[in-house]
C-alpha cells in the first residue's frame, strides 16, 4: 500500500487562507460594532475616544496579521512571477509608494505613518492604508461568502440602528451617566460616518433583492434606510434618496421585475421621516437644542440654493482651505494626518475665520477625494481614480449580473456622499472589504454565485 501524502505548502496555504478569511470577518463585524464604554480613555470630554481606541487597536492588530499572512503567503503564489499578480495589484503598490514618499517628506514622518502621534491624528497614516490594500486584495482573492453568511451579517449590524434609535429618544445612558453629547452616534462614534456605514448596508440588501426577490431583503433595506434618517447626514440623505431612484429605475426598466415594492419602500419611508420628524421634548438640556428632520432638510435647501462660506456646515470653506494645500503641495501633499498642521502654520484669515466662529480647527477636507490630493498629493488620487475606474470598467463590461450591478450601485453612492464625508477607519475597512470582493466577483463570474442558488 503506497501512502500519499499533500505538500505541507497545500497545507500551510489552506490554514493561511483560513486565517485571512477569520481576520476579514473580525474586521467586518468589529469594526463598526466595537466599542468601549466602561473606562476612560485619552479624551473624556470628545465622545468619541472610546470608540476610535477600541477600533483603532482592533485595526491595528488585525492589519499586522494581514502583513504577516501577506508576506506568508508571496511565497507560495512564485513571487517573482507577473502572471501571480493583478492590475489592482501594481495600483495599489504605486499608491503606498507615493504614501511613503509623501511621510517622508512631511513634516511629522511619524503621525504621517502611525497616523497618531502626540495625541494628534485619526489614525489614517500610511500603514493604515497598508491595511486597507491588504484588505483589498485578500478579498479580491478569498472572499467569497455564502448568501447565508452575507443575510447573518446583514441582521447583526442592525443592532447599529436599535442603538440609534434608542439615542433618537434620549434612552442612551452615554448620555446620561457619562454628559455625552445627544447626537445619533450608535457604535460608530459619530451621526456622519453612521449615515456612511448604514448606506453601505442599505444598498447591500437592495444589491440582494435585485438578485433574489425577498422579502426579508427590503426589511432589511427598510431597517437600515430608517437608521440613515435618523443621522440627519445630508450628504447620506440624497445620495440615499437617488439610489432608491435609480434602484426603482433598475428594476423596471433593466432587470424587468417588479419595482412596485421598491416604490412601495421609498413612500414608507417618507412616511417613517415624518413620523420621526421631532425628537422627544422629555429630555431637559440648556445647552443641547435638537433640530427636527424637516429643519435639518430645509437648513441644507437653503444652503444649496445660496451658496456662501457658511454652507453645508462650514464646508465651502474647509474646501477652499484644503485646495490651497493642493496648490503648495501638488506632488506629495501635506502628509497623512497632517492637514491640520499644516493649516494652522498657515494660518489665513479664513483659518482664522473658522477656528473662532465654529471654535474648533480642521484636521479632514470633508471630501474623500480632495483630502487624498491635499495630503498625499495628486498622483495619489490619481491612483485611486484608476483602481475605481478599472472596477466599474470591468463590471459594466463583463460581468452585468443584478447582484453585481446592485453592489455597484452601492459604490456609486457611497462615492457620492464621500463628496461630502471622510473617510475613518470605523468605515472605511468595510469599504474596502466591499470593494476587492465586488471586483474579484467581476473577475471570477463562475464563482460569484456557486453557493447561492
Amino acid at each position: 500500500m503506497i501512502i500519499r501524502f499533500k505538500p505541507i505548502s497545500l497545507y500551510l496555504f489552506k490554514v493561511s487562507k483560513r486565517w485571512i478569511l477569520g481576520v476579514l470577518n473580525v474586521l467586518l463585524l468589529g469594526m463598526p460594532l466595537v466599542f468601549i464604554p466602561f473606562i476612560y480613555c485619552f479624551d473624556f470630554n470628545s465622545g468619541i475616544d472610546i470608540f476610535d481606541s477600541a477600533k483603532g487597536t482592533l485595526l491595528m492588530i488585525c492589519g499586522t496579521i494581514l502583513l504577516f499572512l501577506f508576506g506568508f503567503s508571496q511565497i507560495q503564489i512564485k513571487p517573482f512571477s507577473i502572471n501571480a499578480y493583478e492590475r489592482t495589484d501594481f495600483i495599489l503598490l504605486i499608491w503606498f509608494a507615493w504614501i511613503l514618499c509623501s511621510v517622508i517628506f512631511s513634516k511629522d514622518p511619524i503621525l504621517g505613518f502611525f497616523g497618531y502621534h502626540h495625541r494628534s491624528g485619526r489614525l489614517e497614516g500610511g500603514f493604515t492604508y497598508l491595511i486597507y490594500f491588504l484588505c483589498f486584495r485578500f478579498s479580491r482573492i478569498y472572499f467569497k461568502p455564502s448568501l447565508v453568511q452575507v443575510q447573518r451579517y446583514l441582521w447583526i449590524c442592525t443592532i447599529m440602528v436599535l442603538y440609534a434609535f434608542l439615542q433618537y429618544i434620549f434612552l442612551d445612558p452615554l448620555v446620561h451617566f457619562k454628559n455625552f453629547r445627544p447626537t445619533i452616534f450608535s457604535t460608530i462614534g459619530n451621526q456622519n460616518f453612521l449615515g456612511t456605514m448604514l448606506q453601505l448596508l442599505a444598498f447591500t440588501a437592495l444589491a440582494l433583492y435585485f438578485y433574489k426577490s425577498k422579502f426579508q431583503f427590503l426589511v432589511l433595506a427598510y431597517i437600515f434606510f430608517s437608521g440613515i434618517i435618523l443621522t440627519q447626514t445630508r450628504s447620506v440623505w440624497v445620495s440615499s434618496a437617488i439610489g432608491l431612484i435609480l434602484s426603482i429605475g433598475f428594476m423596471a426598466f433593466k432587470f424587468r421585475k417588479a419595482y412596485l415594492p421598491l416604490l412601495i419602500l421609498l413612500i414608507i419611508l417618507i412616511g417613517t421621516g415624518f413620523l420621526l420628524n421631532q425628537r422627544p421634548q422629555w429630555y431637559n438640556n440648556t445647552q443641547w437644542a435638537s433640530e427636527s428632520l424637516s429643519g435639518r432638510g430645509m437648513q441644507g435647501i437653503k444652503d444649496a440654493s445660496k451658496l456662501s462660506l457658511e454652507s453645508g456646515s462650514g464646508r465651502i470653506l474647509i474646501w477652499k482651505l484644503s485646495l490651497t494645500a493642493t496648490q503648495e503641495h501638488p506632488f506629495f501633499g501635506t502628509g497623512p494626518e497632517q492637514l491640520k498642521t499644516y493649516l494652522k502654520s498657515r494660518n489665513d484669515s479664513m483659518y482664522t475665520y473658522y477656528k473662532h466662529t465654529r471654535g474648533k480647527t480642521i484636521d479632514k477636507a470633508h471630501n474623500e477625494f480632495l483630502h487624498i490630493a491635499a495630503t498625499q498629493g495628486w498622483p495619489a488620487l490619481l491612483c485611486y481614480w484608476i483602481l475605481l475606474g478599472t472596477l466599474f470598467y470591468n463590471t459594466l463590461r463583463f460581468n452585468r449580473h443584478p447582484f453585481i450591478l446592485g453592489m455597484l450601485l452601492t459604490l456609486a453612492m457611497h462615492l457620492i456622499q464621500a463628496q461630502f464625508n471622510i473617510s475613518v477607519i470605523a468605515v472605511s475597512p468595510v469599504y474596502w472589504i466591499i470593494l476587492g470582493a465586488l471586483y474579484g466577483h467581476v473577475k471570477q463570474p463562475e464563482q460569484t454565485h456557486a453557493s447561492w442558488t
